[in-house]
C-alpha cells in the first residue's frame, strides 16, 4: 500500500510518499519519503525505513538521487521496437 502527494502549497517540486508492506519478516516494512525535484529530470529523495520485524531489523535512513535520461529512454524504445518487428 502506498500514498504520495505533491505539496503544491509549498512548491510543485516537493512531494511526500508513505509506503507500507505487511508481514513480520524482511519484506514487511514501512517507509516515509521526502522528495525534491532539483530539475525536471532529476530528484533527491531522503527516507526513513522501519521494519515490522523490529527485533531483528533496525530502522534505516536512505538517500537517493534519481536521474531521468531521455536519450537512454529513446534508445531503449528504439531497440524494443526494432526487436519486436523481427519476430
Amino acid at each position: 500500500m502506498s500514498w504520495d502527494r505533491t505539496l503544491t502549497e509549498i512548491s510543485d517540486k516537493l512531494w511526500i510518499a508513505v509506503e507500507y508492506m505487511g508481514a513480520k519478516n524482511s519484506y514487511g516494512e514501512g517507509k516515509r519519503r521526502r522528495i525534491v525535484c532539483i530539475i525536471p529530470d532529476a530528484s533527491f529523495i531522503i527516507g526513513y525505513d522501519y521494519w515490522n520485524d523490529y527485533a531483528t531489523y533496525k530502522p534505516t535512513v536512505t538517500v537517493q538521487v534519481d536521474f531521468n535520461l531521455p536519450a537512454v529512454q529513446t534508445c531503449l524504445k528504439r531497440l524494443i521496437k526494432n526487436s519486436l518487428y523481427r519476430y
